[in-house]
Protein backbone atom coordinates (compact mmCIF):
# COMPACT_ATOMS: atom_id res chain seq x y z
CA UNK A 1 0.00 0.00 0.00
CA UNK A 2 1.22 3.71 -0.44
CA UNK A 3 1.95 5.03 2.80
CA UNK A 4 -0.25 6.53 4.35
CA UNK A 5 1.88 9.46 5.81
CA UNK A 6 2.97 10.21 2.35
CA UNK A 7 -0.75 10.67 1.46
CA UNK A 8 -1.41 12.95 4.39
CA UNK A 9 1.94 14.77 3.86
CA UNK A 10 0.51 15.28 -0.25
CA UNK A 11 -2.78 16.65 1.43
CA UNK A 12 -1.04 18.67 4.14
CA UNK A 13 0.73 20.20 1.20
CA UNK A 14 -2.59 21.11 -1.05
CA UNK A 15 -4.60 22.20 1.77
CA UNK A 16 -1.18 24.51 3.00
CA UNK A 17 -1.17 25.99 -0.52
CA UNK A 18 -4.79 26.63 -1.32
CA UNK A 19 -5.02 30.47 -1.12
CA UNK A 20 -8.79 30.88 -0.99
CA UNK A 21 -8.35 28.42 2.03
CA UNK A 22 -5.70 30.35 3.37
CA UNK A 23 -8.04 33.57 3.51
CA UNK A 24 -10.79 31.47 5.36
CA UNK A 25 -8.43 30.68 8.09
CA UNK A 26 -6.74 33.94 8.40
CA UNK A 27 -3.18 31.89 6.93
CA UNK A 28 -2.39 28.26 6.07
CA UNK A 29 -3.63 26.99 9.59
CA UNK A 30 -3.56 23.29 8.83
CA UNK A 31 -2.44 20.83 11.47
CA UNK A 32 -1.70 17.25 12.00
CA UNK A 33 -2.39 17.70 15.51
CA UNK A 34 -3.05 21.60 16.89
CA UNK A 35 -0.79 23.21 19.17
CA UNK A 36 -2.51 23.83 22.50
CA UNK A 37 -3.70 27.43 22.50
CA UNK A 38 -4.35 27.30 18.62
CA UNK A 39 -6.53 30.29 17.03
CA UNK A 40 -9.76 29.71 15.23
CA UNK A 41 -10.41 28.86 12.74
CA UNK A 42 -7.86 26.06 11.30
CA UNK A 43 -8.07 22.82 10.11
CA UNK A 44 -6.86 19.82 11.93
CA UNK A 45 -6.46 15.68 10.73
CA UNK A 46 -8.23 13.32 12.40
CA UNK A 47 -8.40 9.27 11.98
CA UNK A 48 -7.31 7.81 9.11
CA UNK A 49 -7.98 4.44 7.74
CA UNK A 50 -6.63 1.89 5.05
CA UNK A 51 -7.43 -0.87 3.22
CA UNK A 52 -5.62 -2.37 0.15
CA UNK A 53 -7.21 -1.67 -3.21
CA UNK A 54 -5.38 -4.21 -5.61
CA UNK A 55 -6.43 -6.25 -8.19
CA UNK A 56 -4.69 -9.16 -9.89
CA UNK A 57 -3.71 -6.26 -12.08
CA UNK A 58 -3.09 -3.05 -10.59
CA UNK A 59 -1.87 -1.79 -6.99
CA UNK A 60 -3.47 0.67 -4.92
CA UNK A 61 -5.31 1.48 -1.99
CA UNK A 62 -8.48 3.16 -0.46
CA UNK A 63 -8.24 6.07 2.66
CA UNK A 64 -10.45 7.35 4.70
CA UNK A 65 -9.51 10.47 5.83
CA UNK A 66 -10.71 12.58 8.36
CA UNK A 67 -10.39 16.33 8.61
CA UNK A 68 -11.75 18.57 11.15
CA UNK A 69 -12.66 22.09 10.46
CA UNK A 70 -12.80 24.01 13.45
CA UNK A 71 -14.46 27.68 14.58
CA UNK A 72 -14.78 29.72 17.50
CA UNK A 73 -17.35 32.04 16.04
CA UNK A 74 -20.92 31.65 17.31
CA UNK A 75 -23.12 29.62 14.65
CA UNK A 76 -21.93 27.58 11.94
CA UNK A 77 -21.73 30.12 8.62
CA UNK A 78 -18.12 30.17 9.11
CA UNK A 79 -17.12 26.20 9.61
CA UNK A 80 -19.22 25.62 7.01
CA UNK A 81 -17.86 27.97 4.60
CA UNK A 82 -14.35 26.37 5.55
CA UNK A 83 -15.46 22.69 4.95
CA UNK A 84 -16.66 23.80 1.50
CA UNK A 85 -13.55 24.86 0.94
CA UNK A 86 -11.51 21.99 2.12
CA UNK A 87 -13.75 19.87 0.07
CA UNK A 88 -13.73 21.86 -2.90
CA UNK A 89 -9.66 21.56 -2.61
CA UNK A 90 -9.78 18.08 -1.97
CA UNK A 91 -12.29 17.21 -5.23
CA UNK A 92 -9.24 19.41 -7.31
CA UNK A 93 -7.10 16.56 -6.41
CA UNK A 94 -8.31 13.78 -8.11
CA UNK A 95 -6.18 12.63 -10.99
CA UNK A 96 -3.40 14.83 -10.06
CA UNK A 97 0.26 13.07 -9.48
CA UNK A 98 0.93 14.81 -5.57
CA UNK A 99 4.30 14.31 -4.22
CA UNK A 100 4.73 11.15 -1.72
CA UNK A 101 7.48 10.56 -0.50
CA UNK A 102 10.34 12.19 -2.31
CA UNK A 103 9.28 11.73 -5.90
CA UNK A 104 5.87 12.01 -7.78
CA UNK A 105 5.80 8.15 -7.88
CA UNK A 106 1.71 7.84 -7.18
CA UNK A 107 -1.39 9.26 -8.12
CA UNK A 108 -5.29 9.95 -6.77
CA UNK A 109 -7.33 8.53 -9.14
CA UNK A 110 -10.81 9.68 -6.67
CA UNK A 111 -11.62 11.40 -4.30
CA UNK A 112 -14.96 10.73 -2.89
CA UNK A 113 -16.87 12.48 -0.10
CA UNK A 114 -18.46 10.41 2.47
CA UNK A 115 -19.94 12.11 5.11
CA UNK A 116 -19.93 15.38 6.99
CA UNK A 117 -21.17 16.33 10.74
CA UNK A 118 -21.06 19.56 12.61
CA UNK A 119 -21.17 19.91 16.19
CA UNK A 120 -20.66 21.87 19.05
CA UNK A 121 -17.19 20.52 20.32
CA UNK A 122 -17.65 21.18 24.49
CA UNK A 123 -14.28 20.74 25.51
CA UNK A 124 -12.87 23.63 23.43
CA UNK A 125 -16.53 25.62 23.12
CA UNK A 126 -15.88 25.50 19.60
CA UNK A 127 -18.07 24.64 16.22
CA UNK A 128 -16.72 21.29 13.97
CA UNK A 129 -16.81 20.27 10.97
CA UNK A 130 -15.98 16.65 10.32
CA UNK A 131 -15.13 15.75 7.11
CA UNK A 132 -14.86 12.11 6.05
CA UNK A 133 -13.21 11.32 2.62
CA UNK A 134 -12.61 8.45 0.24
CA UNK A 135 -9.29 8.65 -1.36
CA UNK A 136 -8.28 6.25 -3.99
CA UNK A 137 -4.51 6.13 -4.71
CA UNK A 138 -2.26 4.43 -7.33
CA UNK A 139 1.20 4.06 -8.44
CA UNK A 140 2.22 6.19 -11.43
Amino acid sequence: MIAALDLQNALFDLLSNDAALAVLLGGPKIYDTPPKQAAFPYVSFGPLSAVDWSTSDDFGSAYIVTLNCWSGTAGRKQVLRIADRVTAALNGASAQALEFGQSANAKIILVQPVGMSVENDAATKAIRATLRTRILVEPI
